[in-house]
This record gives C-alpha cells, structure tokens and sequence, in this order.
C-alpha cells in the first residue's frame, strides 16, 4: 500500500504558511500548534505531509540523538520522523524546508503602518529585536521580529510565531526584560553572568558548548509582551534598514547602499543562521547528488529579496554600536 493511500488515514492538522500548505500529525502536533497557530486552517490537501514512522536510522539527528528524521531532498512530499524525537527539531527542520517560487525567508524584523512595511534585516545579535518591539509598543503593527516571508512583488508577509528573547536582548533592553521575566530577570541576570564566566575560567570546547546549549531563552507572543500590539497583513515594503553592528561606532548613523548589495550579504547571512539545515542537505547531496531545485531555490533566494528591495521607496545602511537607544534609532528611521 502506498504511503499517498495511507495519508487519506492519518488525522492531520493543516497550516496555510503565506500559500504553503503544511499536514501534521503524531506527537509533534503539539510544537508545531504553538509555532504556528496562526496559520492554521481547515484545508485538507498540502505540499507537505508530516507524520510518525516505525522505521529506525533515519538520516538526519540532532546532536546527541538516536532518533532522526527524513526529509524529501531528493523529491516528494512526505517527512517522516521517528518515535521519541525532539518536536522542536521537527519544527526546525521543516520551517526551513518551507519554499516557493515568487517568495523566500529573510533573517529580519519588521512592522508595519498604514499597509507600509519598515524592515530591518541583520543578522543575530545586531538590535532587530530590540527594534521591532519598541516600534510595536509605539503603536506600529508586527510582521517578524526574526524571519520574514518576503516576495518579488515588494510586499512583506507576516510570519507570526512566538517572539524569542535571549540573553542579549534581555540585556539590551531593559524594558523588554521586565515585561517578560518581572522581578526574575535580576534571578536570570545572575544565570547568564555565571554561563558567561564559566567558560572564561574552563577553556574546554565541551564546556564551553555545554553553557551555550543550557542558556536559558524565553518564548512568548507578542499580545503577551504588549498586550494592545496589533498584527499586520501582509504590507508593501516602504523602507529597508540593513542593521550593521560595529563596536567602534559612537552613535547610530545612516549610510547609502543598494538592493543588490543588501542581497547579497543577507543571502550569506541566511546561510549562517540555517547553517544545520543547510549542512543536513550537504550530507544528502554528496552521496545522492545534487537536487537542481534546491540548489537553484539557493540562488533564488538573493534573486527574490533584490527584487524585493528595488520596490523601497528608501533603502539604507544603518550603523548601529554595541550599545543603541533605540529612541534614537526610532528617530533615525521616521526621519528618512
């Protein structure tokens, strides 16, 4: 019996991603309910089907994992994942196998007003975050605050899911820690100096890791954080501000740039911040050969954000210190 004919079997939940149907079903419902419950939908067809199998040794794990996923690099529309695995893996995997033909993830954070959208895309550890959240609490309407769907039409699709709060950012942004840890963030500032200190005084990679992997982060949806914060549609891209971080800065300040160049270091970028996915299709690829589409998908991706970012009206390079008042980076933005 087919695996099409037994999915007429399996009761799934579907999500309708900016046109990209997904099926879930087994034990990752849970995970991908709470990444994704904004896009769910009643649709009982999809481009991709997600379900629980008996088979062991698949070939993609997580670090220290005995149980592994498959994922139809080669063609198809079927993932398979093995009993006990982490959902959150799944989640991972399957958010970063998600593509089209006239769209693409950009590493980022946005908001929007009057149907005009502000972008601001970095990569980690920059202020897109710290950003995107002060914009909404001043009364702009959130898009993303880390991946956003963009298309070659110039219009920027919500992608909504819980906001992730790290450790810098609650550093950062004191304000922002407080809203979301209350009197534990002084508790929490305590676990993130001695995870800092730690690897200082024991040099081992094991440990150093170790400290990394246990860092403690926080996820939580926006309407949680500020409880009047609106959510966009989806909204034309009026202004790009291609977030730079350098530590020699003494204040924030805007410099020209052009679509294609923001293209291109964001499409190295994203390749930094899907590194493991990327590496998981590398492993298929080597021994299998290479699928044209995705390694065409790869190339699209720069393709489809330097479309996007012609259809700005202004397009601009903002150099931000370690350290921003992001008053001041709100003034930054209102005054171009």
């Amino acid at each position: 019996m087919s695996i099409q004919h037994n999915l007429e079997k399996i009761p799934f939940d579907y999500y309708d991603i900016n046109g990209y149907i997904l099926a879930v079903s087994g034990p990752v419902k849970g995970a991908f309910h709470e990444e994704f419950s904004h896009f769910k939908c009643s649709k009982k067809k999809a481009m991709l089907y997600i379900i629980e199998t008996s088979e062991k040794d698949l070939p993609l794990k997580q670090r220290g994992s005995d149980e592994g996923v498959d994922l139809p690099f080669g063609g198809g529309n079927v993932v398979k994942y093995e009993k006990g695995i982490s959902s959150g893996w799944v989640v991972f995997l399957i958010m970063h196998f998600i593509t089209w033909k006239d769209k693409t993830f950009l590493h980022c954070g946005a908001v929007a007003k009057d149907g005009k959208a502000l972008i601001f895309p970095a990569t980690g550890d920059v202020g897109k975050t710290k950003t995107t959240m002060y914009l909404v609490s001043k009364g702009y309407e959130y898009l993303s605050d880390e991946w956003l769907v963009i298309g070659d039409n110039g219009v920027a699709y919500p992608f909504l899911r819980k906001t992730k709060v790290f450790d810098y950012n609650l550093k950062s942004d004191r304000t922002l820690a407080k809203r979301i840890l209350g009197p534990k963030r002084f508790f929490y500032d305590l676990i993130y100096k001695t995870l800092k200190l730690i690897p200082k005084i024991f040099h081992h990679r094991y440990i150093q890791f170790a400290c990394g992997r246990i860092t403690p982060f926080f996820q939580r949806r926006v309407d949680e954080i500020f409880p009047n914060a609106k959510y966009a549609k989806p909204s034309k891209i009026e202004k790009v501000f291609w977030l730079v971080k350098d530590e020699s800065a003494k204040e924030i300040r805007l410099e020209n740039t052009t679509p294609k160049e923001i293209a291109e270091r964001m499409y190295y970028a994203i390749f930094l911040e899907k590194f493991m996915f990327y590496f998981n299709y590398l492993l298929y690829a080597y021994p299998s050969g290479p699928n044209k589409e995705w390694d065409n998908y790869f190339l699209e991706n720069k393709r489809i954000m330097q479309k996007a970012f012609q259809k700005a009206k202004v397009i601009k390079k903002v150099i931000v210190p370690d350290e921003f008042d992001v008053k001041e980076m709100e003034k930054v933005v209102s005054s171009v």
